[in-house]
């Protein structure tokens, strides 16, 4: 699925959870779960996170896209919205982590960047 793609059929389906559908939006959120796990998982492995990490951060960008969704304008594209709030959250986790010595993420700026740049799936990940 190209990038255009998935932005337009994850907007139909949040135009469709307004609407009252929640199987369209359900299916959403789990392409949107599958498609985080991909990007995220690579990123958090580099800093020394695993998979329960990942499976944590995931939810919680799903709960914030959920609690949120009623900010999204229709009018405007999803992804980029999505994108904000992974971003986001990706910060809080990072921070929350920060004070852990055990996890300390020591990183040059380049590499954070790297790790809070646009998510792969907004790139053509089919």
């Amino acid at each position: 699925m190209t990038v255009e793609e998935r932005e337009q059929r994850w907007a139909e389906a949040m135009r469709a959870e307004r609407r009252g559908e929640a199987v369209a939006y359900e299916r959403m959120l789990k392409e949107v779960a599958t498609a985080l796990r991909r990007s995220l998982a690579p990123r958090l492995v580099r800093v020394g996170f695993g998979a329960h990490e990942t499976e944590d951060l995931v939810q919680e960008i799903l709960i914030g896209l959920h609690g949120k969704r009623h900010t999204w304008d229709p009018a405007r594209p999803f992804l980029p919205w999505l994108h904000t709030i992974t971003r986001y959250k990706l910060i809080d986790f990072m921070r929350h982590r920060r004070g852990d010595t055990r996890r300390r993420v020591d990183l040059a700026l380049e590499d954070w960047v790297e790790i809070v740049e646009s998510p792969a799936y907004e790139a053509d990940c089919s």
